[in-house]
């Protein structure tokens, strides 16, 4: 996306994001040292193996539906939840249809463990435990070693260096770590940029970009203790009940969407812990998010026998998007033609975002050369473009949110761009550096008035307005919607099914 996703506690960080994000026990954490250790490192030989095998099935099911049209062939199991409501207020039900759900094979059985990246291209990474630190050979080391926390992780070379408090030095090529403690049933990971506790295991391993880059940490985490770390971050856990619970069945359906794209492609990462997907903030203890993600556990969206790529973001501003006006939705990227991913000319409730309506101010000189940075980072045609003389909508979707812009120069010459690639290129930071806070484009559903040298910007929400709108879902609880309502107004048509 520029992707979905928001934010935090108060609303400056919970907008941060342009993305615009009790529970299961951690699986092996009250084991002995050594067995929870074995079985870290058995998931991810299993993984590896499963990868290979499932890049081919996957690739033989999928080569007349698309890339996630599998789940539509058995990944999803008949729904045992609560109905999801699609009468309003009349109060008529459906769930996933019968006939939909008889015929998708019950393949998954379990709820699934992913690799979240939660530092990428880091020089140092600093670990710490209660005590001591369990360091192991990701390629299958029975032993390992304990080290006196903190450890601090390194580069070196094609490998690793980890040094602990009492200065005793490993080398791996790559590692796993987990606190050797078993009552303690998490590390605490420390970078440059801050701290968090993660829950599972952390996989250290050398950034493949180039021999000079620094460490990746990938965390392996159950679905569901990982959702918590989501909530926790993407939006206030302080809000009501059926909004956290429509926000984790949204990013419980997004993460396995993700995860089954990469699994598709190979790749070892599921998901990146940043608004590149989602921002999870690891191993939090808010009963509010727990009772969220418990009461929906297994719960995703699929529509006409697929997989919702559940896209959310923080404010509509009264026009919802539709991805195939966002992102592209042909080849592989078909899941984002959809009919519950259109939107809808719907009702809304985000008037109490403070970007609900804003209001920013920019240059002709500036608005011209970030148009133009754009273009030429982008090989556009826009990077020759002369002065500029309007920037109007070209085309609508069916909630009248403008889909696409054209540009015109002083020549007469003209440019069509989708309205988030127009967002971006307004905003964009080659050679130019960010624009300042107050002067972002914070969605693309905007209005532009050229008047000499200023540029008048008016505009709706934040973010690219796909599916759940954060604000929209919290005043609809205010209302008394359930979760299922939200669901089925900011995902038309789509149902929800219980994969495990």
């Amino acid at each position: 996306m520029d992707d979905v996703r928001t934010h935090n506690e108060n609303e400056d960080q919970l907008q941060a994001s342009l993305f615009d994000g009790g529970v299961s026990a951690p699986e092996s954490h009250i084991e002995t040292e050594t067995s929870a250790a074995q079985s870290t490192m058995s998931r991810h030989r299993s993984r590896r193996h499963k990868r290979e095998h499932n890049q081919k099935e996957v690739s033989t099911r999928t080569a007349a539906i698309g890339a996630i049209g599998i789940l539509a062939l058995g990944l999803l199991v008949p729904s045992c939840v609560g109905p999801f409501l699609t009468g309003g207020s009349t109060g008529s039900t459906t769930l996933a249809s019968g006939s939909l759900m008889k015929n998708l094979r019950e393949s998954v059985r379990a709820e699934p463990m992913l690799n979240v990246r939660i530092a990428r291209n880091e020089q140092r990474i600093e670990l710490k435990g209660a005590n001591r630190i369990l360091v192991r050979s990701s390629d299958g080391d029975v032993n390992g070693e304990l080290l006196f926390s903190p450890v601090v992780a390194q580069r070196n070379g094609n490998g690793i260096t980890l040094r602990d408090a009492q200065g005793k030095v490993v080398n791996y090529i790559s590692a796993l770590v987990s606190n050797a403690d078993p009552r303690v049933p998490h590390a605490k990971l420390t970078i440059d940029i801050g701290d968090a506790s993660y829950p599972g295991s952390v996989l250290l391993s050398p950034n493949s970009s180039s021999a000079a880059a620094g460490l990746d940490a990938i965390n392996e985490v159950a679905m569901e203790r990982y959702l918590v770390g989501v909530l926790a971050k993407e939006l206030p856990t302080s809000w009501d009940e059926e909004t956290l619970m429509a926000q984790a069945i949204a990013a419980r359906s997004y993460a396995l969407h993700e995860s089954l794209r990469r699994l598709e492609r190979g790749g070892s990462v599921d998901l990146e812990s940043t608004d590149l997907d989602q921002v999870y903030g690891g191993a939090v203890e808010i009963a509010s998010a727990q009772r969220a993600v418990e009461r929906t556990r297994g719960m995703v969206l699929v529509d006409d026998g697929e997989l919702v790529r559940a896209y959310y973001s923080s404010t509509c501003g009264g026009r919802p998007a539709a991805a195939a006006d966002v992102w592209p939705a042909t080849g592989s990227m078909a899941f984002n033609s959809l009919p519950a991913l259109q939107g809808s000319d719907r009702e809304s409730a985000c008037e109490d975002s403070k970007f609900y309506r804003w209001t920013i101010k920019r240059t002709r000189k500036d608005v011209e050369t970030r148009l133009r940075a754009w273009g030429r980072r982008n090989k556009h045609a826009m990077m020759d473009m002369e002065s500029l003389s309007s920037i109007k909508v070209y085309r609508r979707s069916i909630s009248k949110r403008p889909g696409w812009y054209e540009i015109k120069d002083s020549k007469g010459k003209t440019y069509k761009l989708r309205a988030e690639d127009l967002r971006v290129a307004l905003n964009e930071t080659a050679n130019i550096g960010r624009p300042g806070t107050n002067d972002l484009v914070r969605s693309g559903d905007f209005e532009v008035f050229i008047e000499g040298q200023s540029i008048t910007i008016n505009g709706r929400g934040w973010g690219h307005g796909v599916g759940m709108c954060q604000f929209c879902a919290q005043g609809f609880a205010e209302k008394g919607w359930s979760h299922e309502k939200m669901l089925e107004t900011f995902y038309p048509g789509a149902q929800i099914g219980k994969v495990y």
